[in-house]
């Protein structure tokens, strides 16, 4: 199963997701596709997010950059 992580705003990351769903269906690869809209959301998830094969990142969600979400949570 390839695994997909996108983090987001809400509206950004359900577009994307359709998008690469659609891709994935179209060239019948099995998928799963997580949704995220934060960085420490993101971060949480701490050794578990290797099981990612590709992850898309906003730089800016809200008004907080994610860097800054980022090197906050360290």
């Amino acid at each position: 199963m390839f695994e997909i992580a996108i983090c987001d705003d809400e509206i950004f990351a359900k577009t994307l997701s359709k998008i690469v769903g659609n891709y994935m269906k179209k060239n019948q690869i099995e998928y799963k596709i997580d949704i995220y809209h934060s960085g420490k959301e993101l971060l949480q998830l701490g050794i578990i997010l290797m099981k990612y094969k590709v992850i898309f990142l906003d730089i800016n969600i809200g008004t907080t950059p994610l860097l800054v979400d980022l090197v906050s949570s360290f």
